[in-house]
């Protein structure tokens, strides 16, 4: 019962892929006869490989005793689908999960080794601004768009998912973790790397507004107001590659000597 959407963002680019119906938000919830009803927004999460596979950040699900639930919106309506977890790991906050009763015809494609340059078009759909109203959540989705603004070896995010981790022109919102990173479908991208995913957006450079400017306002009265302006933190995204050996023992792309860990 994750009730109504709001208006779903649209991308002018965006090719045969219909955002919401691969990107949608993760909650805890409870199975009732054959409704789940949902009693936690835990996150967003996308659609990878062979359709039926849902990335997110580890961190999304860690703990969660409830059942896990993806709702997306299909056709303007929302659908909410069972999931159960393949693989999580920690260390790279990274998690797949089988999605059940729904298998995506256009899944998101995983982009490893591409190329991030500074300049490449960047975008990630996220559902932080979904809210509970009466006891129904309202799913809205917001499409973020900016750019890579460089490389860092973010400690916060730990010993492994914070090697080259993506630091990004926009914030990661509470909601947002989960989100996929993508490379927009402009003509500078090629045709393979169209919506493919560089990263997975888990937090922010920082975790609160940051003071960018102080303004100095003359009042009637002749007096002095200083005025200070905030900017949003940064987000950070852990760099896709992490994913590789998980997304290889899922996929049965090879074997992998690097273990699983488990929630």
């Amino acid at each position: 019962r994750c009730g109504g959407s709001r208006t779903v963002p649209k991308m002018k680019t965006t090719g045969d892929v219909r955002p919401a119906e691969v990107i949608g938000a993760v909650f805890e919830g409870v199975v009732e006869g054959d409704r789940i009803a949902a009693i936690r927004h835990l996150g967003t999460g996308s659609i990878i490989g062979d359709g039926t596979v849902v990335l997110t950040a580890e961190h999304v699900i860690r703990g969660c005793a409830g059942q896990l639930a993806l709702a997306l919106i299909l056709d303007n309506e929302v659908r909410t689908f069972l999931l159960t977890i393949l693989e999580s790991d920690q260390d790279r906050d990274l998690a797949l999960l089988r999605v059940h009763g729904f298998k995506a015809p256009d899944p998101l494609r995983v982009a490893f080794d591409a190329k991030v340059s500074y300049n490449s078009d960047l975008v990630a759909l996220e559902y932080a601004q979904t809210v509970k109203e009466n006891g129904v959540f309202l799913l809205n989705p917001a499409m973020r768009r900016g750019h890579k603004t460089r490389v860092v070896q973010a400690e916060k995010l730990g010993a492994i998912a914070g090697l080259d981790a993506l630091e990004l022109s926009f914030p990661a919102l509470q909601g947002a973790s989960g989100a996929p990173v993508l490379f927009e479908s402009t003509p500078f991208i090629t045709e393979e790397q169209k919506w493919g995913i560089v990263g997975v957006l888990v937090a922010n450079v920082t975790y609160q507004a940051i003071p960018a400017q102080v303004i100095t306002l003359v009042a009637e009265d002749d007096s002095y107001i200083e005025e200070r302006q905030y900017m949003l933190p940064q987000g950070l995204a852990v760099d896709i590659n992490h994913l590789r050996a998980m997304h290889d023992r899922v996929f049965g792309h090879g074997p992998s000597d690097d273990k699983p860990a488990s929630v």
